[in-house]
This record gives C-alpha cells, sequence and structure tokens, in this order.
C-alpha cells in the first residue's frame, strides 16, 4: 500500500482556497465577458480576497500565536 503525506487541515484548506482562486482567475482568462456581470464580479472578488488574502493572513497570525504558545517561559 502507498504511503500518502499527512496533511494538516490547514494546509488542506489553504490548498482548496487557491485552486479555487486560481479557478476563478482562468474563467476570467478564458471568458474575459463574464466580468460585465455584476454578480460573477461579486463573487470572484469575494473569493480572490478571501483566498488570498484572508486565508493567508490569518494562518500567519494563527501560526504565530500557536508557535509562542509552545514555547516555555525562561526561568
Amino acid at each position: 500500500m502507498m504511503n500518502l503525506p499527512k496533511f494538516r487541515p490547514t494546509t488542506i484548506a489553504g490548498g482548496g482556497m487557491f485552486a479555487l482562486t486560481l479557478i476563478v482567475l482562468g474563467m476570467i482568462a478564458c471568458k474575459p465577458e463574464l466580468t460585465k456581470d455584476d454578480l460573477f464580479k461579486s463573487l470572484s472578488q469575494a473569493i480572490v480576497v478571501q483566498g488570498l488574502i484572508g486565508l493567508c493572513v490569518a494562518s500567519y497570525f494563527t501560526r504565530r500565536s500557536a508557535d509562542s504558545s509552545k514555547q516555555e517561559p525562561d526561568e
């Protein structure tokens, strides 16, 4: 049986949001007329902002606070 790598849930969620962002940007590249639709503009903006900025920033601050809580205080 193959040994598959074990991924943390945050890695899977981050990869999924990144893939979804790439799909939206690919749709815009293939069919630029989609950008004239207000609903598509709103949804694509929400996906891209949440995927690229929101998830990265949240992951960065969560990881920093988790790393600092693991350190033992110097006594």
